[in-house]
C-alpha cells in the first residue's frame, strides 16, 4: 500500500471516478447554467454597477468542487492537477475517509499480501461515488441562501455537511482473496429530494446571458491591478469586496 505503482493506480481510478460523477452532476443539475458558473468564477460585473446575483445552481456546483478537490480559491479554474507529493487522491477533501477504507480493506481481505486491485478498486469508487454525490446534496440544501447572503460555510460546518455525506455502507465478501469474489456493498436508501423550484436562476434571462462577455473580470489579481494603476475610492471598495 506504500508503493509508488500502487498510489499512482489509487490516484488516477479516483480521478476517473470523480470526473464520471462530476459529469453526471453537470448534465443533469447545471447543463443550463454554464454561463452562470463562468460569472461566478471569474467574477464579471459591468463597468460601474454592482456584482450580478449568484445563481443558486453555480453556488452549490462551485463551492462543492472548491472544497472537495481541496482548492484554496473558488475563483481560479478547478480542474485536476497532476499528482502532488504527499496527496493520494484528486477528491483531497475526503482523503483521509478513503484512507481509512483502505486500511480497512487491506486489513480484512489479505490485500497486503495478494493483489487483487480490482476489487480494491470497485468498493472505493463505489464509497467516493456515494459521498460525493451526498456532499453535492448538502451543497444543494443551502444553496439558495448562500447565494442571496453570498456567504459560504465556515470549516466547522462544512466538516457536518461532510460527515453527513458519509455512506453508511457494509460490506460482504469471502475474506480468502486467492478464491473468486462475490462482493456485495450494502447501503441504506437516502433520499437524495431537493426541491428545484425554489432553484430560481436570476441571470437565466437572454439579455443578461448576452452581457456575460461584455462584463469585465474582477478577479483579486485583476482588482489588484486596478488598484496599483488607479487606487480610486471607487476601486478600493471593489478591492474590499471581493
Amino acid at each position: 500500500m506504500y508503493r509508488d505503482e500502487f498510489k499512482n493506480d489509487l490516484y488516477n481510478e479516483n480521478s476517473r471516478c470523480f470526473k464520471a460523477i462530476d459529469q453526471y452532476i453537470r448534465k443533469k443539475f447545471i447543463k443550463k447554467h454554464l454561463k452562470c458558473i463562468l460569472m461566478l468564477q471569474e467574477l464579471r460585473k459591468n463597468e460601474n454597477e454592482e456584482f450580478p446575483p449568484i445563481c443558486p445552481y453555480a453556488y452549490a456546483y462551485v463551492f462543492w468542487k472548491q472544497t472537495l478537490l481541496g482548492r484554496e480559491h473558488f475563483y481560479n479554474n478547478l480542474v485536476i492537477s497532476r499528482r502532488r507529493p504527499g496527496i493520494t487522491v484528486v477528491t483531497e477533501l475526503i482523503e483521509s475517509i478513503i484512507d481509512d477504507y483502505k486500511t480497512k480493506l487491506f486489513a480484512h481481505t489479505n490485500l497486503s499480501i495478494y493483489d487483487n486491485r480490482e476489487m480494491f478498486n470497485w468498493v472505493l469508487n463505489r464509497v467516493t461515488s456515494e459521498l460525493c454525490l451526498n456532499y453535492f446534496y448538502e451543497w444543494l440544501k443551502i444553496a439558495v441562501e448562500g447565494a442571496e447572503q453570498i456567504s459560504v460555510p465556515n470549516r466547522d460546518k462544512i466538516d457536518i455537511m461532510l460527515q453527513n455525506s458519509i455512506p453508511r455502507a457494509i460490506l460482504k465478501h469471502n475474506s480468502d482473496v486467492r478464491h473468486n469474489q462475490r462482493i456485495e456493498i450494502m447501503l441504506p436508501s437516502v433520499a437524495r429530494t431537493i426541491n428545484l423550484n425554489e432553484f430560481k436562476c436570476p441571470l437565466s434571462t437572454k439579455t443578461m446571458k448576452k452581457l456575460l462577455f461584455k462584463m469585465n473580470t474582477f478577479k483579486p489579481l485583476s482588482v489588484a491591478m486596478r488598484i496599483y494603476e488607479n487606487s480610486s475610492d471607487e476601486n478600493k471598495r471593489i478591492e474590499s469586496y471581493v
